[in-house]
């Protein structure tokens, strides 16, 4: 007889959850369709906000105690409309935009942000790569791509292109 898994209900009453993780015993997560970061209770399975984030949250890192949150715009296509999330966004006097936001998990506290503009409108995740110091971002068609990636042995990489392969 093949036992079977039941699951098991952590959360309850959540719009759009994304990014679980667990932290220092906790689950942390996004309630993306109302904008805020929060941690659920474990005893009433309940989602406890801790701050408010002014736009779609996708994509969270956490770092110590800060909360590094990706941010979008929304859809071209209001695939999301009638969320909780436009209506605080509304009592907020703030717009959806794209960018990512630093938050002081033990606060709330928004720390540092950074927007991002068109024609970048969505972010689908962060990360935070060890022993970083300053990273950068670079464009894959950017004529700079080929001298910032190198080979573990030093070498530099070839030049290479986002450009569409070449039909054959």
């Amino acid at each position: 007889m093949v036992n079977a898994v039941r699951p098991v209900i952590v959360a309850i009453l959540l719009s759009m959850p994304h990014s679980p993780r667990v932290h220092l015993g906790k689950l942390c997560l996004l309630n993306a369709g109302t904008g805020h970061l929060g941690f659920v209770h474990p005893n009433t399975k309940k989602f406890e906000p801790v701050a408010f984030l002014p736009g779609y949250a996708r994509g969270v890192a956490i770092h110590g105690h800060f909360a590094i949150i990706g941010l979008s715009k929304q859809r071209r296509e209001n695939t999301f409309q009638g969320l909780a999330l436009d209506k605080n966004l509304v009592a907020k006097g703030a717009a959806a935009r794209c960018g990512v936001q630093v938050v002081d998990i033990t606060t709330g506290a928004v720390i540092r942000w950074a927007r991002i503009e068109p024609p970048i409108e969505e972010l689908h995740d962060i990360a935070v790569p060890p022993n970083v110091v300053r990273p950068k971002a670079l464009g894959f068609s950017s004529s700079v791509v080929g001298d910032q990636i190198t080979h573990p042995d030093g070498e530099s990489l070839q030049f290479w292109s986002a450009a569409p392969a070449p039909k054959v």
